[in-house]
């Protein structure tokens, strides 16, 4: 309890607000999508330039880094590119999330 004391009532309040966010959809977060795939997605939009031709590939990983499952699978959904495409998520993992 002096712990949850120590980070403030609104803090605790916002921790259990993305916990239930989580439980509910938890495609919001990654966990589906490890860095080796996300850096694998990097690379390919680096060459294409999704990101702009000035982004490095550390940019663009770090950028990808930060989407959810939900968004690295859109991202994978709506490209044009095959192999980018291929890295989309499986329906039953859709479903079991």
């Amino acid at each position: 309890a002096p712990a949850l004391k120590s980070l403030g009532t609104k803090r605790v309040s916002n921790i259990f607000v993305q916990l239930r966010k989580i439980a509910q959809h938890p495609l919001l977060i990654r966990s589906l999508y490890s860095d080796d795939t996300v850096a694998s997605m990097a690379t390919i939009c680096r060459k294409r330039g999704d990101f702009g031709a000035e982004a490095s590939q550390a940019q663009v990983e770090a950028e990808l880094a930060g989407y959810s499952d939900h968004a690295l699978h859109a991202l994978c959904a709506a490209s044009s590119n095959k192999d980018l495409r291929a890295l989309q998520l499986q329906p039953d993992q859709m479903r079991t999330s």
